[in-house]
């Protein structure tokens, strides 16, 4: 469960239809998608996932504007004592993730 509050140029935006959250994997030889379309729970203003029969190794939550995935993203790793990697080494592989992010993935929506 990833709790997301977005804004725009200081205005709240609709989280619900303008951005789309995934769950990955951080893995030490790369990033896998382990839920590419989370559900977006509007009450508790968080996005949520379920999954099973993944070799867990350091979970993150990826929110992404539609239309504009690769220019306006973010995550958030799980806490850093479940996290089997060390903290710098598992940001630097979203963020090395998200730069490579293919605009084939985003054009699909």
């Amino acid at each position: 469960m990833c709790r997301l509050d977005a804004l725009m140029y200081g205005l709240e935006i609709n989280v619900k239809t303008d951005v789309s959250a995934m769950l990955v994997n951080i893995k030490d030889d790369g990033v896998d998608i382990v839920d590419k379309n989370m559900k977006y729970r509007r009450r508790q203003s968080t996005f949520v996932s379920r999954f099973k029969d993944v070799e867990h190794n350091c979970l993150a939550c990826v929110a992404m504007i539609n239309g504009a995935k690769s220019h306006f993203n973010t995550f958030l790793v799980e806490d850093r004592s479940i996290c089997k990697m060390e903290a710098e080494a598992a940001d630097i592989a979203v963020r090395t993730w998200l730069e490579e992010f293919p605009e084939s993935e985003e054009n699909e929506e």
